[in-house]
């Protein structure tokens, strides 16, 4: 089943792309969403799987915490910001190798919530078919979103994690 080895294999492929990588260190961005249960892999949370499997590829993960996920108007805003070359850090992606990431961006939509609009991640819960793919749904999307945020907001500079608590 492909949740059974969801986590586990996306980590070997990256392991094995960057293995003639020079620094074997992978700063991980996450928030409150990976801790607790992890429906990807079994009941050891998202936080815990991935930091393992690094670790057992001989990468040093440095975890950063980000606290609860940012409201969605304002990652909305935060983001676009970026991609206008508005704010520190401006997203770039490898088109080679990252099209099923920008095809779910482009095509993320949104709905009107009670706290205003969000993505609508009703796909997330259908199953996986040949003309709906898991890579082009937005739980991708959520993971660009939360390295984008911790990048912006928690740089690390290698020795130590710069805090700009959203002033710039």
């Amino acid at each position: 089943m492909k949740y059974e080895r969801k986590l586990p294999a996306l980590i070997a492929e990256f392991c094995q792309y960057y293995a003639f990588h020079g620094e074997k260190t992978v700063v991980f961005y996450y928030d409150s969403t990976a801790l607790g249960s992890n429906y990807a892999v079994n009941d050891v949370d998202f936080r815990y799987t991935i930091i393992q499997e690094f670790e057992r590829h001989g990468w040093r993960v440095i975890p950063v915490p980000l606290g609860n996920p940012m409201r969605h108007d304002e990652k909305y805003n935060l983001i676009n910001r970026g991609f206008a070359g508005r704010n520190r850090l401006t997203p770039y992606f490898n088109r080679q190798n990252n099209d099923d990431l920008i095809l779910a961006i482009q095509s993320a939509g949104i709905e009107r919530g009670r706290l205003g609009f969000r993505k609508n991640k009703a796909g997330e819960k259908l199953a996986e078919s040949e003309e709906d793919l898991l890579e082009h749904r937005t739980d991708g999307t959520d993971a660009f979103d939360t390295l984008y945020i911790g990048c912006e907001r928690r740089p690390y500079s290698g020795a130590a994690l710069i805090d700009v608590g959203g002033v710039l």
